[in-house]
């Protein structure tokens, strides 16, 4: 076939069948039923949200409990409370960290509390500073301090 003469638009090709068709379709029938239900029931889920709701009790209770620890800190330590910017900083975060294991103990016999543990409770604390404070961004020479700090 002389390739000056040839032109892919020639071509005809048949559609597939779309062989997901049918996918979610009990799920989107309910979705479509229940929409009123759902306009109202979202809203009023959305709006009680905290930064510590979750459906898993310990997720829930973990981030609680490490947002009043650092507030604590944050207020009583670092003032923050009566800056003029409320929002918390990487390198509040980091002195919190650095701090922590003066306050609490780990299960091991002398007290000490592992990296995991403590890893594990930095992205619980980012998360829920994060929802609480909507300006609160870590850049990356922070996220790497408060790595250092753990």
């Amino acid at each position: 076939m002389d390739p000056d003469f040839y032109s892919s638009s020639d071509v005809e090709v048949e559609e597939r069948p779309n062989r997901f068709k049918d996918a979610g379709k009990k799920a989107i029938a309910s979705i479509a039923q229940a929409s009123v239900v759902d306009r109202i029931e979202s809203k009023k889920a959305f709006k009680s949200l905290t930064a510590a709701s979750s459906n898993v009790p310990g997720t829930a209770y973990s981030r609680s409990f490490w947002l009043s620890l650092f507030n604590k800190f944050a207020n009583d330590t670092l003032g923050l409370a009566k800056r003029p910017d409320k929002t918390p900083t990487g390198e509040d975060v980091a002195r919190f960290l650095l701090r922590l294991p003066e306050h609490i103990a780990g299960r091991h016999p002398t007290g000490a509390i592992s990296w995991a543990y403590l890893k594990n409770r930095e992205r619980q604390l980012e998360r829920s500073l994060t929802f609480e404070y909507p300006e609160f961004k870590l850049t990356k020479h922070q996220a790497l301090k408060i790595d250092a700090a753990c």
